[in-house]
């Protein structure tokens, strides 16, 4: 017998835990690496490299638990052992820094994701140069979640950056650089840029199933992705096909039951109710819905975004009632499993805050818009785009209570934010002035809806020509709010 404390006794119980973790026992593997990490610290010291290792595979599971704010607080205590310990140039501690800024992305913290990023992109091209694949990988992480931050423009430009690197590198056909290929693609499409973004989707595609054939989960990923993005461009018919074709090529490849199948039949549903096929949309993701719960459990991220499609299809369709009772039951699901911080999370209570309104409840909506716009601006920041959408929202929803007055504050708000953000040119800055001039006729001030009207008047002329159907809208009103003021 070797007793509790030899070494091969410990590390037959980190295996245990392990392979219970990957048996699918989660719950089981966290509670056995704590159980673990404090016998470690007791035998073999704070510092020894075995416990290290525990603290860091107790942090891997709280991750995998679901629990990402477990996670973050698990790697920051690991963080700070592995500085005293190791320095702050080993490569497990910038390692360690790595996970710290994913998991803190997760938690709904994308600035602090950027910001630990970006600082650990300069350390790694610092320590290992800049076309070590760590470095690389960093670069990839900062363009990903400084997309998630609402810089996409910033993303593109940091994603097109790392692809001239790997292609340098790696060379055009290594695996990473086609991933990097696809996540260019996708901020491109995000960024405004579809019919850029397909073309470049395509492109991938036809070189995947060159080098890798048309069953490799590469190749039938970039066809998912391309699908979508032909959908984004419009080409919701063509959206459809492809997903058919897509669903029918997993179940083949990968069997019913596959994570990427279950997506398949999510997206074929969604393109299909954007397709007017409404009823037929929301069968599909109730029978998908009670699939996945039996398949993946109530909250799958999977399970959730499912259940997210089918309340934004609800409400989309006009059934408000029917999307306010599914983005209840999924707010509650949300909550218990990302935290009231997550950006998925805020998206939800914006969502149901607007549905509010459509069952005819305008002073409830207003209220809880209120309430989901103070809590992005603390979490996500002035400047993101989902806080710039609740804050329209809000502005729109004061209106319909009767609030001309505090509707106009808001949209005098938005209409800065867009202006500085993306410039008076952008649809959603000529939307939020054109809002700006209604409600602050509506408030009593027909002088100055008649101004900004003037103003937007010469400006749509100077965009669009004199024979616009938009400048004519906006010729009526002007009109409409000189006659008012005289």
């Amino acid at each position: 017998m070797l007793g509790e404390d030899h070494p091969d006794t410990l590390t037959t119980r980190n295996n245990l835990a392990s392979w219970r973790g990957e048996a699918g026992d989660v719950a089981g593997a966290v509670e056995a690496y704590v159980d673990l990490l404090e016998h470690m610290v007791r035998v073999l010291g704070e510092d020894h490299p075995d416990t290290l290792t525990t603290r860091s595979n107790l942090a891997r599971w709280r991750a995998g638990a679901g629990d990402a704010a477990g996670a973050v607080e698990a790697y920051v205590d690991l963080l700070e052992h592995m500085v005293r310990v190791l320095g702050e140039d080993h490569p497990h501690t910038l390692t360690t820094r790595s996970n710290l800024a994913r998991w803190r992305g997760d938690t709904g913290d994308v600035a602090g994701a950027v910001e630990t990023y970006a600082e650990l992109l300069a350390d790694r091209v610092r320590v290992l140069g800049e076309d070590h694949p760590d470095t690389l990988a960093t670069r990839s992480n900062l363009a990903y979640w400084r997309g998630e931050a609402g810089d996409v423009a910033g993303a593109v430009e940091a994603s097109a950056e790392l692809l001239a690197h790997k292609v340098r590198v790696l060379g055009e056909e290594h695996p990473y650089t086609f991933a990097t290929r696809s996540s260019l693609a996708d901020l491109r499409g995000r960024a405004g840029d579809v019919a850029g973004a397909v073309e470049a989707s395509a492109e991938l595609l036809a070189d995947r199933v060159r080098v890798l054939g048309e069953d490799h989960l590469d190749t039938l990923a970039t066809r998912s992705d391309l699908a979508d993005l032909r959908g984004r461009a419009g080409d919701v018919a063509g959206a459809v096909e492809a997903s058919a074709e897509l669903l029918a090529d997993r179940v083949r490849v990968l069997g019913e039951d596959h994570l990427d199948t279950l997506a398949t039949r999510s997206d074929l549903a969604y393109w299909r109710g954007r397709a007017g096929d409404v009823a037929g949309a929301v069968e599909a993701f109730t029978d998908l819905l009670e699939h996945m719960v039996r398949v993946l459990g109530e909250d799958h991220p999977h399970t959730l975004t499912t259940r997210s499609r089918l309340a934004d299809l609800r409400a989309g369709a006009g059934d408000a009632a029917g999307a306010v009772e599914a983005y209840v039951h999924l707010l509650e699901h949300m909550v218990r499993v990302l935290g009231e911080d997550h950006p998925h999370t805020l998206t939800t209570r914006s969502n149901l805050a607007s549905c509010l309104g459509w069952t005819g409840r305008a002073a409830a909506a207003a209220e809880a818009c209120a309430e989901v716009l103070e809590h992005m601006v603390r979490v996500l920041g002035e400047d993101h785009p989902h806080t710039l959408t609740t804050r329209s929202n809000l502005a729109y929803w004061r209106g319909e209570t009767g609030d001309a007055a505090g509707a106009a504050e808001v949209y005098e708000q938005l209409l800065a934010a867009r202006r500085r953000l993306v410039g008076e040119h952008h649809p959603d800055a000529i939307v939020a002035w054109g809002s700006l001039a209604h409600w602050r006729g509506q408030a009593g001030d027909a002088a100055g809806a008649a101004t900004l009207n003037e103003q937007l008047l010469e400006h749509m002329v100077r965009l669009l020509g004199e024979d616009h159907p938009h400048v004519e809208v906006i010729r009526r009103n002007l009109a409409h709010w000189r006659n008012q003021a005289t």
